[in-house]
């Protein structure tokens, strides 16, 4: 499981690498987050863990600790750019990084009823593009 996270974690850094200064590219950089989000091999890997973490106790901190906090830190880099420009209002970039992970991710489990059925292009999109929109809302410089 460990190098099953490794291996996801890996997929996103280089979804990152073209994280953009300014914000015009974000909702293109998040679908490439969520191309690696919706895998089949991102599924089971999360479908197992949430299973089995109450069988092995450090399962689930040692998976975090290979994959998503990994995810994490380095997705909380990438916002400080377009934080540090003036953007972006970020207080806590990885507070920052996890809620837009979970506002471009919310609507993934239903729209794939968890990874067992294929979604439209457009429907993926649309429900990407609105965590994105919430997520610059959310922390859009003070006026």
């Amino acid at each position: 499981m460990e190098g099953a996270a490794r291996d996801s974690s890996e997929k996103v850094q280089a979804a990152l690498q073209s994280f953009p200064t300014g914000l015009a590219d974000l909702v293109a950089v998040a679908m490439r987050l969520v191309d690696c989000m919706i895998g089949e091999d991102a599924w089971a890997l999360q479908r197992l863990l949430y299973a089995e973490a109450g069988h092995f106790p450090g399962l689930y901190e040692s998976v975090l600790a290979t994959g998503a906090n990994r995810t994490a830190d380095a997705l909380a880099g990438r916002l400080a750019r377009p934080a540090n420009a003036g953007h972006l209002r970020i207080a806590d970039p990885v507070r920052a990084a996890a809620h837009f992970q979970a506002l471009i991710g919310s609507e993934l489990p239903a729209l794939t009823a968890l990874g067992s059925r294929p979604i439209g292009g457009s429907e993926l999109e649309q429900a990407v593009a609105a965590g994105v929109d919430t997520f610059l809302r959310a922390f859009a410089p003070s006026r």
